[in-house]
């Protein structure tokens, strides 16, 4: 009868161990990126919108307009037109009660928004409206276009103070003042006449998920490894 070299049986026990802790390593990973998945496929977008990426029409006209900005203004990025909010909600149930709308309403803009995704639309920008905290266009949309809010428009820059939200507060005050004096439906100062007309694309916006900190990764690695030594032994 052969005898096993002790040496060589060592050897082969810790290859054993280190093949089965690398394969539940593999599954607990697996695991996890299964799990985050499930969880952003489940999660709702940030908002539908409409985007208009690279406009240089768009780009003049905001450059023009906020030669009168005060200093502390920040101008907004990515201006879009915010079609239907949705807060990255996990169910159609807690959107509609973020944006304060009937759950039968909520539906009905959400399927007719995920429907126009990928397509163009065009947009008119009728004025602009500014307090000493925000500016932001006044736009009307085309006929069809589901729209989750009394005012579209488009946020161009805001105080530290206040969101992009309050424009929607600004020209609700606007449109009360000029419904109480029979004035124009336009309100603010007027962009041009004709009114410009760009071209965007209804977009979904998600939020990317948050990378986590050094500290949480090498907390998550112990943790991990430490569940490897339990289940060798």
């Amino acid at each position: 009868m052969t005898m096993m070299n002790p040496r060589g049986w060592s050897s082969q026990l810790f290859l054993r161990r280190k093949e089965r802790r690398r394969n539940c390593c593999a599954g607990l990973f697996a695991s996890v990126r299964k799990a985050a998945a499930k969880v952003k496929a489940q999660t709702l977008p940030l908002y539908w919108g409409i985007f208009f990426d690279k406009n240089e029409a768009l780009a003049k006209v905001v450059e023009d307009c906020s030669r009168s900005f005060p200093s502390y203004f920040r101008k907004v990025p990515d201006c879009h037109v915010t079609l239907l909010f949705a807060g990255a909600a996990r169910s159609n149930e807690a959107a509609a009660k973020l944006s304060s709308m009937q759950l039968e309403e909520f539906v009905r803009l959400r399927s007719a928004c995920t429907q126009l995704e990928g397509r163009s639309v065009e947009v008119e920008l009728l004025s602009m409206a500014k307090d000493a905290d925000l500016a932001c266009f006044s736009v009307q949309l085309p006929e069809g276009v589901p729209f989750g809010n009394r005012h579209p428009h488009i946020t161009v820059a805001h105080s530290p103070q206040v969101g992009p939200v309050h424009s929607n507060t600004l020209l609700g005050r606007l449109h009360e003042r000029a419904r109480a004096s029979n004035e124009s439906k336009v309100v603010g100062d007027r962009l041009c006449t004709p009114s410009l007309k760009i071209v965007g694309t209804v977009q979904a916006f998600r939020v990317s998920p948050r990378r986590p900190s050094r500290c949480q990764t090498l907390t998550r690695v112990r943790d991990v490894v430490s569940e490897c030594h339990a289940e060798v032994e």
